[in-house]
């Protein structure tokens, strides 16, 4: 039993990143859009010099001065801003360091369970904020770790061709695995 959730988890694993390269949500099988939103970032002198190296500033983004004189960046195509800071526009990874503390955390065969979790707390309060409670000021959920029900079934017909020494005799009265966001 033991080996059959090892191999359910591993699989987990690869469609979840899979649907996060392809950019799509498991719950609905939508694609993931930045905000088309303009918002409003802190100043950094960093940014700003990485952004003016690449020709965004007065195009996706904008400083702006309050009126106590302190500057802010007024971000008017986030995709773009993205892709000049972090070199690419791929959905839920600035540094990666989330996607790459995500593992199986929990194989209780007993229950027939697999735990999918990130063992850093703070890559967990990541994943906490975008997928349960929403990220940045819209609290905008990126629901990710899920997969799509092509996907479930597509594991279900790789279960029934796994060879019987992986397969429990009772496998299949397990209770159905909650791959899904709820």
């Amino acid at each position: 039993m033991y080996k059959l959730l090892l191999y359910l988890g591993n699989r987990l694993l690869e469609m979840i990143h899979e649907n996060i390269d392809r950019g799509i949500a498991p719950d609905t099988g939508e694609p993931y859009q930045y905000t088309q939103e303009e918002f409003f970032r802190p100043f950094d002198p960093d940014l700003y010099k990485k952004l003016k190296k690449a020709g965004e500033i007065g195009k996706s983004v904008i400083v702006r001065t309050n009126k106590e004189g302190k500057e802010s960046f007024l971000v008017k195509d986030y995709g773009r801003f993205k892709e000049v800071i972090y070199g690419h526009r791929k959905f839920l990874v600035a540094t990666g360091a989330m996607l790459q503390n995500m593992q199986i955390t929990r194989i209780d065969p007993a229950t027939g369970e697999v735990a999918i979790g990130f063992p850093d707390p703070e890559q967990e309060q990541k994943a906490y904020w975008l997928n349960v409670a929403g990220a940045g000021r819209s609290r905008r959920l990126w629901r990710f770790l899920g997969i799509t029900r092509e996907q479930e079934e597509q594991l279900a017909k790789e279960i029934e061709q796994l060879p019987d020494n992986l397969l429990p005799k009772d496998w299949y009265e397990f209770p159905k695995l909650p791959l899904r966001n709820p």
